[in-house]
């Protein structure tokens, strides 16, 4: 068991044109600290995001990939903090004496769902893009965290340890019709929906090793689709739903790699050697492309149609 009118656009000789959906944003600790980076998808290339000397992890894409989102410790507690494509503008989105972690867009760019500890113990909790508005979704003893939005935006998948053991479940975006999905007796965490809304792949443990499942979204059998002695952690689609991103340890430190959705076929790194990588996730829209210099930070322009 276990994603218009004519238009002539001139690059500069020291520029690439990458759709921004090939872009996999991860956290390393390459100069001794937590940062974001950002890789392409065919792993030849890497750029730093953030170079502070705060911790910053968890980064998740906004729908159209212009921006992030990610968890800061700049002011001496973890908060919620969004940058553009490129590593700058931050806005600090959440301003609590306690926790607040693992943020995930909603598929409209409107609300960002995130977990905290504000009352007490983990719950999920939503809020605006601008930080604003921000609503308690759950309220159980036991922890809730990591929350995914379905593509439709009306439901939540999430992990929680009501069941006695970290578990998959799926509720209403406003917190109503809660359901289990997958869970006991194996530990599952990090759930993640498809493209097009019809499974969920998360991590599953069995026999003290961490594999990439997939459940279909409506319920039913966990396929363990990475199928690797090592520990497999932390998927992420591709906005096509054709592959998924994953840490893994497979090569004796943790790296980001991918494969294909059905867990067929080669497996490539997209992280280079010599780092730690972790946390993936995938630029969300397949519409804007990104223009940079070579060896610079990301810059994301925006859609461009030809007719």
């Amino acid at each position: 068991m276990f994603g218009r009118a004519s238009a002539i656009l001139t690059i500069l000789a020291s520029c690439v044109v990458a759709p921004a959906w090939s872009q996999i944003a991860f956290v390393t600790n390459e100069h001794g600290n937590l940062d974001i980076a950002v890789a392409s998808d065919d792993g030849r290339s890497y750029t730093m995001l953030t170079t502070s000397d705060d911790a910053e992890a968890a980064p998740a894409w906004s729908p159209d990939g212009t921006s992030l989102t990610y968890t800061a410790s700049s002011h001496g507690n973890i908060d919620i903090f969004r940058m553009t494509a490129a590593g700058g503008s931050v806005v600090r989105l959440t301003d609590s004496p306690d926790q607040d972690a693992e943020s995930a867009w909603s598929p409209d760019g409107s609300r960002i769902a995130f977990s905290s500890d504000r009352t007490g113990s983990w719950d999920v909790y939503v809020m605006s893009a601008d930080g604003d508005d921000i609503r308690q979704i759950t309220t159980h003893a036991a922890i809730d965290w990591c929350p995914t939005w379905s593509p439709d935006g009306t439901e939540i998948a999430f992990t929680s340890t009501r069941s006695g053991m970290a578990s998959v479940m799926v509720m209403g975006a406003d917190g109503s019709d809660l359901r289990f999905l997958a869970g006991a007796p194996y530990s599952c965490a990090d759930p993640v929906w498809s493209p097009d809304g019809r499974w969920i792949a998360f991590r599953g443990a069995t026999d003290a090793n961490h594999e990439i499942c997939v459940v279909p979204a409506g319920g039913g059998s966990v396929s363990n689709i990475s199928a690797h002695p090592a520990g497999d952690h932390e998927p992420a689609w591709s906005p096509n739903g054709s592959e998924i991103a994953f840490t893994s340890d497979r090569d004796g430190g943790m790296a980001v790699y991918v494969m294909n959705a059905t867990g067929n076929g080669a497996v490539r790194r997209v992280t280079p050697e010599g780092i730690a990588a972790w946390a993936p996730t995938w630029a969300g829209s397949p519409e804007p492309f990104a223009v940079s210099p070579r060896d610079r930070h990301v810059t994301t322009w925006g859609a461009i149609r030809a007719r």
